[in-house]
């Protein structure tokens, strides 16, 4: 729409109805087609990263959507692997060096995870604090969302880039409607 000469207007009291998908498959379902329509529009309008026209979609949005959509969803499940196995590894230099010999390497480890965990809380505060009609009470939802939805994110990001890579088009699909998905 901006390329072609419109302007997009921002409405902070717009209400717009959405259909939840039920169950993580059709969850799974709908994001996999939202990644794979964010790598199309991408690759539609890479014409326009890093052009001043229109202004902010070349130097701020698309690169945003790469960096935040594709990149760190694509490589996150590495950072999350390296955790993984930072535990185990740690668990056997304790079994094998005992505790007084590998308590450091647990405490830095944790001490890392302690620092970012405190990093995403704090940016969803902020977003929860901009928000003036937020809920409070959804941000505890953050925990169980970084633990379970984020793997599926990982999952239909990755799925999205090689069906991309593969070339041929992706039917869209279809969510099934049936409204019985109530907002909290």
């Amino acid at each position: 729409m901006q390329r072609a000469g419109w302007a997009v207007q921002y409405d902070q009291f717009a209400i717009a109805w959405t259909e939840a998908p039920e169950t993580m498959r059709a969850l799974a379902k709908q994001r996999f087609r939202w990644a794979f329509g964010t790598l199309q529009c991408l690759w539609k309008h890479r014409s326009a990263i890093g052009r001043s026209q229109p202004r902010g979609l070349g130097w701020v949005g698309l690169p945003q959507a790469i960096v935040f959509q594709i990149l760190l969803a694509a490589i996150s499940p590495i950072i999350d692997l390296a955790l993984v196995v930072s535990f185990a590894t740690t668990y056997v230099a304790v079994s094998a060096h005992g505790w007084a010999q590998t308590s450091h390497d647990l405490y830095t480890m944790l001490t890392y995870w302690l620092v970012f965990t405190a990093i995403d809380l704090l940016a969803a505060t902020i977003a929860f604090a901009l928000e003036r009609r937020e809920r409070w009470r959804l941000l505890w939802l953050l925990i169980p969302q970084r633990i379970g939805y984020r793997q599926v994110m990982y999952y239909v990001v990755l799925k999205a880039i090689a069906q991309a890579l593969r070339g041929p088009m992706v039917g869209w699909g279809k969510l099934a409607r049936t409204g019985r998905v109530a907002a909290p």
